[in-house]
Parts: C-alpha cells; structure tokens; sequence
C-alpha cells in the first residue's frame, strides 16, 4: 500500500475539493445519523456533510492527512488504523453509512479486499448504506500500463512531486484493478444488495474505456 505520509501534504492540496459524485453521495445522507469514512485521508468528505449534524468517524492509515483533518476539522472524529484489520473496528458501534471512497485499489490483496467488504457489511445497520468508489484502471489511458506490465490486475501508478515547476521526485503507487463484474461479484458475496453501479467522467456516467472512476452504492 502506499506510503501517503511521504505525499501527505502535496497530495492533500490536489485533493482539497470533493469529486461530483461524492455529492450524489452525500446528498442521500440524511441528518443526525452517523457516518464512518474509511480511507478519510484529508477529511475532505466533511464539507458536502455540513448542516447535517452527523455523528461522523474518519480512519486513515496516514499519520500526516489525519493531522490536516484534524486541523481543518477539529470537532470531528478521527483514528489512525488500517482499515484491512479486524481491530480497527472494534467498538466503533454500528453506522446508518459507509464511505470507501477512492481508496479499494489500494487493495491489492484478495484477503485485503474481502476483509474489509466483510467488516463494512458487520458495522453497518439495518437498511445501511455503503458508497464505494474505486480508480477505473481499465479506461483506455491505462490499457498500454496494464500490456507492458502484466500483472493480473496490480499495477504500479507513478506519483509526482513537484516544486511547482518540475518533479522533484516519483512515488510509485500499487494499484488493484477492478473490472464492474469483480466489484459486484465481491459485494454481492457478502449479500449485499446492489442499488446501483456505474462509471463516471467528472460526475456524468459513462463507460469503462473513458470513465474516471467505478462507483458502487449498495446496501444490507
């Protein structure tokens, strides 16, 4: 998994805004609820949630994006843990909402990938909701990635610093490629119901060769 403590901070400032789709995410959560956001990173997702006085719990694995959310959220709630491992959850109660968002290619471990489906279905309640995306490694700008590298899905993502006018340095990010069908074939193993799932470019769905980002929206 990548390291995000090396990036934290000029990754955070690429990543201050939220996506169009976790808008039509947020949009569903209704108030006083609460909410458990895996893979918080920076906290952003607490901007599209104001107004809605939820109960709100953000776990990143990165010491250095959780110490700008807390310094851009210092009301809300966050932990630093893993969120593949079973301790993490512990005593964390159960939520009306599960945000995963642009964090499952991270995964590239199948055990990884079930465990974590597998908590999110245990810590969620009665007619929960979970919004899930992931990183569409199959749109046709990663189609030649995939040809020279040929590892079976996981495939390495270079990552840039810069200081403002040239890289600086490379950061390669590992990522786990997920067609639609593995996706639903992962959530619907844990007998989740699928509401909905689809690719999107900039908050309009598409298809698999041009779209940006493979979001799911399922519940129990």
């Amino acid at each position: 998994m990548t390291n995000y403590n090396i990036i934290a901070s000029h990754f955070s400032e690429t990543r201050n805004k939220n996506w169009p789709e976790f808008k039509d995410f947020t949009d569903r959560v209704k108030k006083g609820t609460r909410v458990l956001d895996l893979g918080c990173g920076n906290g952003r997702l607490l901007n599209l949630l104001k107004g809605k006085q939820i109960n709100y719990f953000g776990i990143d694995n990165s010491e250095k994006l959780l110490e700008i959310a807390k310094k851009n959220h210092p009301n809300s709630k966050f932990f630093l843990a893993d969120i593949t491992k079973d301790s993490t959850y512990k005593n964390i109660g159960k939520f009306d909402y599960i945000f995963c968002l642009a964090v499952f290619h991270h995964l590239t471990s199948k055990k990884d990938q079930e465990n974590t489906i597998k908590q999110i279905k245990k810590h969620l309640k009665k007619n929960g909701t979970l919004f899930l995306t992931t990183w569409n490694l199959w749109q046709a700008k990663y189609l030649k990635t995939h040809f020279k590298q040929r590892k079976n899905k996981i495939i390495s993502i270079p990552y840039f610093l810069s200081d403002g006018i040239k890289p600086t340095r490379k950061i390669d990010r590992i990522l786990y490629s997920y067609t639609k069908k593995e996706l639903k074939d992962l959530i619907k193993k844990q007998n989740f119901k699928i509401k909905d799932i689809y690719y999107t470019k900039k908050g309009k769905k598409t298809n698999f060769l041009i779209g940006y980002n493979l979001c799911l929206i399922a519940r129990i």
